[in-house]
């Protein structure tokens, strides 16, 4: 409940009074009818992100739980994936900067550093992050990988936290994979080797935690 009712703040926060109506009446039929869950909530804010906002949000499913994210690496992350729209007046950057702060404005977003003014870091809360995961793998946008579920076909992959074996014995080439990331600890050093040999159409590479061994 509480973080229900901070997110539903969020919304809240950039609505004029004469249109908190709007939001009332939507909350209340699920509460009328009994049916009132975070997802209500969540739904509620998802839905008033524009596209580009969207993206960023569902973007945010690929980091492992409880990770705190850099700004700076996920700004250059967001400017890779093409999410960013060019703006004449600032540097895509900037324009990265201010969608992420707009996250933290609508509670979707944890601060966790800040220096001189500027957040350094932040982190997505569990449920937050649970109904990311969920949006997108719904709309086929990230695949994270577990040794339950795969995929061939989505254009980007996670791998969290696996080791070599776990993850290259299951492994079938997605050619059409644009973005591969790893967070944790491994030893891909094979499976790296497929990346830069097949894979024509990558755009985001991110090994965080790899190791490698020189031959």
């Amino acid at each position: 409940l509480p973080l229900a009712i901070v997110v539903l703040g969020g919304i809240m926060y950039r609505k004029r009074p004469n249109e908190w109506n709007d939001v009332f009446d939507s909350l209340w039929r699920c509460l009328k009818d009994d049916s009132f869950h975070f997802s209500t909530v969540f739904d509620l804010s998802f839905k008033e992100l524009r596209h580009e906002l969207k993206l960023c949000f569902l973007y945010l499913s690929v980091f492992p739980e409880d990770y705190e994210i850099d700004v700076e690496h996920l700004i250059r992350l967001l400017v890779a994936e093409g999410f960013i729209q060019e703006d004449e007046e600032m540097m895509m950057e900037d324009v990265a900067r201010d969608y992420i702060e707009e996250l933290i404005d609508r509670s979707l977003l944890e601060t966790v550093r800040i220096e001189r003014r500027n957040v350094k870091s932040c982190r997505i809360h569990d449920l937050l992050r649970d109904a990311a995961v969920k949006k997108s793998k719904e709309l086929r946008f990230v695949n994270v990988y577990s040794e339950h579920h795969s995929s061939t076909t989505c254009r980007r992959e996670v791998v969290h936290h696996l080791t070599n074996k776990e993850y290259l014995c299951d492994r079938r080439v997605n050619k059409g994979m644009r973005s591969f990331l790893f967070f944790g600890e491994g030893m891909l050093d094979n499976y790296v080797e497929t990346i830069t040999l097949n894979l024509k159409l990558l755009r985001v590479l991110n090994l965080e935690g790899i190791h490698f061994f020189c031959k």
